[in-house]
């Protein structure tokens, strides 16, 4: 009666002790993988106005060309076709929505590789 006991309790807790083990490497191997998930987008530098395609983590990142802390993802205007540095900290500040800082247009679109969206060479 006392062995059977035993037994019961050993195999449960190495049930648990199992699980555990399992519960750890999951997430740990779920947060690894968040951390190598990278974009590569369309960026321009609110300062110089360089854009290139970048895999942009923090913002505003340091821009390749004048090396200041001005690059954030780009749209590109509608109306006159000019690429524009989608900076947050001066369009949440204004409570509106980004526009182009060449022709005042609100009609920014997103950049893609086909058809007129593709962004004017530099």
């Amino acid at each position: 009666m006392v062995k059977s006991f035993w037994s019961k309790a050993v195999v449960i807790i190495g049930f648990i002790g199992l699980m555990s083990l399992i519960m750890v490497m999951s997430i740990k191997s779920f947060n690894a993988e968040l951390d190598t998930i990278s974009l590569v987008q369309w960026v321009a530098c609110a300062s110089c106005g360089h854009y290139y395609m970048e895999q942009l983590g923090n913002r505003p990142a340091k821009c390749k060309e004048c090396g200041e802390e001005a690059l954030w993802p780009a749209m590109r205007c509608a109306d006159c076709n000019v690429m524009v540095s989608i900076n947050l900290r001066k369009y949440n500040p204004e409570g509106r929505e980004p526009y182009c800082i060449t022709c005042g247009s609100g009609k920014l679109v997103k950049i893609t590789e086909e058809g007129s969206q593709k962004p004017p060479p530099p």
